[in-house]
């Protein structure tokens, strides 16, 4: 059998020392190039609608993992579970590790398949409203890192993670999977929004002008969208209506009227 280039070499360690006869026993151990302990649950998204699609062209669900030291980490035998009472739902399969730093995606697809250079599908599709997950070492009860008791409900393509990939968690202001996640999204606000003349005869044109922070996007209803965080808008009303200005991203929305 060939040896698994994925596997670490065994390194002699002095584990105990004893005359048996008078013969020194000394204790062989394999010891991995990085511990599991430093991978964690990174950045997930539980409700994938078209952020990034499968092989099979599916936008799943995905988690992403990140090895934070400074070694390639084996994740053989290891767990990815969404119930804290299956800590074994799906095993990670043979060969799969994680170069240091890097990080790997894995599709919460339902699809249960994957090995080594091919992508990862787990066993379980992820709650859009919340639910617990976790990353458990091979012995099937050491939890590795996880999002406990369950983490928050998520809109349509918003992803949940460690701001920058540090310890602080919260709604990403963008998906990364695969790369550093960005910063966490702080609810956007509306600064000020005003229009000029303030009345108008119908048919006359009124300037709109907003300013809004915490990158939103923003729009202005009845019908305007893609608009800057900074802009302005002459419209001619044709009645009399509301102007609503909206500021959205995914930690929230920001309202005001005119």
């Amino acid at each position: 059998m060939s040896p698994n280039p994925h596997r670490s070499k065994l390194h002699p360690i002095l584990l105990a020392r004893g005359l048996v006869g008078g013969v020194v026993l000394l204790i062989l151990a394999a010891l991995p190039g990085g511990a599991a302990a430093d991978v964690v649950i990174n950045e997930i998204m539980a409700s994938n609608r078209a952020t990034v699609q499968d092989e099979d062209g599916d936008y799943s669900d995905w988690i992403e993992l990140h090895n934070r030291a400074a070694d390639e980490v084996i994740l053989d035998g290891h767990f990815l579970t969404d119930d804290a009472n299956d800590l074994e739902k799906w095993e990670v399969p043979e060969g799969v590790a994680i170069a240091a730093g890097d990080h790997l995606s894995i599709f919460a697809s339902d699809k249960s398949r994957g090995e080594m250079g091919a992508e990862l599908h787990a066993s379980f599709k992820l709650a859009s409203g919340g639910e617990y997950l976790a990353l458990v070492a091979p012995d099937g009860q050491t939890i590795v890192s996880e999002l406990s008791p369950t983490y928050p409900p998520m809109g349509e393509d918003v992803a949940y993670g460690r701001g920058g990939d540090g310890d602080d968690f919260g709604k990403l202001l963008s998906p990364s999977p695969g790369g550093v996640n960005s910063a966490i999204a702080v609810p956007p606000e509306i600064v000020m929004f005003k229009a000029e003349p303030a009345t108008v005869a119908f048919g006359e044109e009124v300037l709109f002008s907003w300013e809004t922070t915490n990158g939103g996007t923003v729009t202005l209803l009845p019908g305007q969208g893609g608009l800057r965080e900074v802009g302005s808008l002459g419209l001619k009303p044709s009645r009399t209506r509301t102007y609503r200005l909206l500021s959205s991203n995914s930690a929230g929305t920001a309202e005001a009227r005119f």
